[in-house]
């Protein structure tokens, strides 16, 4: 062991001052040389209980001489007269130097007994006979963190947990005096309570006298925790495998049942002892069994391998459960032993023959591409398309199918997209074997078995005879629309030779002047020119008005434009300004300015305004003179639309009559046809809006529309 040269020499130094000290001592009591050895020798003792070999060694030969000075005659001299003053320091030397090298073992022995205990993974300590401790070893001070002052006598108890270190407990122990084990928390230096195990051993004077108790504790915390899992796992398999809703079996290698969990065994109609013991056959369709048994001799042949089946077993009462099994092949005290998970599938094979009855029985043609471009699955409609059977289909290239052409222009873009993970669908009038035909295709994407597309759902239902009928439809309902504006111009003939009748008469005055004021001497020219603008303008007037009502009765495709409704209401007010004078109505307009656009056709909406004020006008008609009053207000929606609003005053409606207010053929009027409001309908559902009416609290109703607005600037302010 290395030593620390600096200590040496302070104990050198502290050796060499005790022994001069009593040196001086010695001579002061004239001591013999006997006497003094005596002394020097109890010196080197309790000088060799601080170690230091090497000082020690020194010490005695210091000693030797300075007994041979003082004490031994001649004193004052090294020379030594007598023999058995010679064979007394040698006694003395031997005696020392023995002595020095004994206590130097000791204590290296007791220094390695001690290392020894520090490395020790577990806490020593040693303990008197009533349980006061002197002893404890690194790991139990590094532990606790407690000094080993602190430690001492039943400071030690401290640091056992409070439940754990009952007096009377311990003190009975150490009144048995035999070996005892406990199991008790003790705290770390950071406040933790671990659980250790603690031994305590007896040490035994000859008489059986107990002398000291030795004591050590071993952390079992992570074995503690290792046993609890373990307990915990066993109650949980257990609870799993008796309480769990799946059919277990567990089976020896002739197939006898040993053991089967409740829930399993309820399944079936059994108890759990109807059915251990018995072989596993007996619950099987005997169909099914064969597969069975040749499925399980494989799981015995590969022990730890899972293999899956399906089958059918018979419950008690005889009825069919469909059954997904696996089983695994093990050994259990060096015994083969089968594992069968059962899952009951009886719902998904119901499920299974109903969908593949479906897809087999289903009018549009579905089909399963993979990204080869290959049919997975197809049904029987594509017979009827194709000329071809499903089984055919299967594994052929699309392009084998329906041409490379075809494939190419149609199919693969549309496919390409879908593996690519679009859901798509488009519709298109195809040239096909059946000749021309109207098809709605939708992709799909299907991922199968991994997160990534593998293959497309197709499916295409051809609707040849639902467009036809839409397109007819279509030209019946603008056939009606077209005829209702006729009808509608018609009843304002009056109003058009109004609006037509002022320019014209204005254009003819105008005309009139101007010859007079150009026949002038000298002709005024600047007023002939004002009044030339004037037929101008008039000329222009009447070319308006009769334009609108070309628009109106002309018979044109629809067509979409940025629209401002507020100039689609004065325009239409302007039309019907006539009828609503001759019928004496106040008309009260209320346009709000800086509207947003809307997206629609003209024509429409404003055969849609007139229809509504029209309406009004004859529901008016048998009103109060001083009682006729027409609203019509447009304003920001607060849904981010565009609201119109037309309030008459006509009579009061029943609310039978607001439910069917836009019935095809069903009119409040005596000899109204009903066509009008439904024609009202159906444009503004069109062009996305709702339209809908309402009873005024005292008479007539209110009329509402809503279309949506374009998100873009607002209109300059026509009001």
């Amino acid at each position: 062991m290395m030593r620390d040269p600096l200590q040496e020499l302070l104990r050198l130094l502290v050796g060499v001052l005790a022994l001069a000290a009593l040196t001086a001592l010695c001579f002061w009591l004239n001591l013999g040389l006997v006497s003094a050895g005596f002394a020097y020798l109890i010196l080197i003792v309790l000088l060799s209980l601080s170690g230091g070999l090497i000082s020690l060694i020194v010490l005695c030969f210091a000693a030797v001489a300075t007994l041979n000075y003082f004490f031994a005659p001649p004193v004052f001299s090294f020379r030594i007269d007598y023999p058995e003053d010679i064979i007394a320091s040698a006694a003395f030397l031997i005696t020392s130097l023995v002595i020095t090298g004994l206590i130097a073992k000791m204590r290296t022995a007791r220094d390695e007994l001690v290392q020894i205990l520090d490395g020790l993974p577990a806490l020593i300590w040693n303990m008197s006979p009533d349980g006061a401790a002197d002893f404890f070893n690194d790991r139990f001070r590094n532990y606790t963190g407690f000094s080993e002052q602190q430690l001492r006598h039943l400071g030690w108890l401290n640091a056992v947990h409070p439940h754990d270190h009952l007096l009377e407990e311990w003190s009975a122990a150490f009144a048995t005096g035999k070996p005892f084990e406990k199991e008790l928390r003790i705290r770390s230096a950071g406040g933790e309570y671990r659980w250790f195990f603690v031994r305590a051993v007896p040490i035994l004077s000859e008489r059986g006298r107990i002398l000291r108790w030795c004591a050590s504790a071993g952390d079992i915390q992570d074995r503690r925790r290792a046993l609890e899992a373990l307990r915990d796992s066993e109650e949980l398999w257990r609870a799993v495998f008796e309480h769990n809703p799946t059919m277990y079996f567990m089976l020896d290698a002739a197939g006898t049942v040993l053991s089967v969990n409740p829930y399993g065994a309820n399944q079936l109609g059994y108890d759990v002892r109807d059915l251990t013991g018995r072989s596993v056959q007996e619950v099987f369709h005997e169909t099914d069994w064969p597969i069975v048994q040749r499925k399980a001799a494989m799981c015995m042949e590969q022990l730890g391998e899972p293999t899956s089946w399906e089958a059918r077993k018979r419950r008690k009462d005889g009825t069919i459960l469909w059954v997904r099994e696996t089983a695994k092949g093990m050994l259990i005290k060096q015994q083969p032993v089968l594992l069968v998970v059962c899952e009951d599938v009886t719902d998904r094979k119901r499920a299974e023959y109903l969908a593949q009855h479906v897809f087999d029985t289903l009018p549009d043609v579905v089909s399963v591409i993979g990204k080869d471009y290959r049919y997975r699955r197809s049904n029987r409609a594509h017979q009827r398309v194709w000329g071809l059977t499903a089984d055919k289909l299967i594994g052929m290239h699309v392009a084998d199918a329906m041409g490379g052409d075809a494939f190419e222009q149609l199919a693969k873009p549309n496919l390409d997209r879908c593996f690519a993970g679009e859901e798509f669908n488009f519709s298109q009038w195809f040239d096909g074997p059946t000749g021309r035909r109207y098809w709605v295709v939708t992709y799909s994407p299907l991922q199968l078995e991994t997160d990534a597309v593998d293959s497309a759902l197709v499916l295409a239902r051809d609707l040849t005879d639902h467009m036809l009928a839409s397109e007819a439809v279509r030209e019946a309902q603008a056939e009606l629309a077209h005829a209702n504006r006729v009808a509608t111009v018609g009843q304002l003939t009056a109003s058009v030779a109004h609006e037509v009748n002022q320019p014209v008469g204005a254009l003819v005055t105008n005309a009139h002047a101007a010859l007079r004021l150009l026949s002038a001497t000298p002709p005024d020219l600047e007023l002939s020119s004002r009044a030339l603008e004037d037929i101008i303008k008039d000329g222009r007037r009447v070319s308006e008005v009769i334009n609108r009502i070309r628009a109106l009765v002309k018979k044109t495709p629809a067509q979409i434009d940025k629209l401002d409704i507020n100039e689609v209401i004065t325009e239409t007010m302007a039309l019907t300004r006539g009828e609503i004078i001759k019928n004496r109505i106040s008309l009260e307009a209320d346009l709000a300015s800086n509207l947003p656009f809307v997206r629609g056709d003209r024509i429409q909406l404003q055969q849609v305004v007139m229809n509504l004020v029209m309406n009004a006008v004859e529901a008016m008609s048998n009103a109060d003179d001083d009682g006729r009053e027409l609203q019509i207000s447009s304003a920001k929606d607060r849904e981010d639309g565009i609201s119109l609003t037309v309030r008459d005053s006509g009579p009061i409606l029943r609310p039978e009559a607001l439910d069917r207010f836009f019935e095809p053929f069903y009119s409040t009027k005596t000899s109204g046809m009903g066509i009008g409001l439904s024609i009202c309908h159906s444009i503004v559902d069109a062009h996305g809006g709702r339209i809908w009416a309402t009873a005024n609290d005292s008479r007539g109703a209110t009329l509402h529309i809503v279309l949506p607005a374009l998100r873009e600037s607002a209109p300059r302010d026509v009001s």
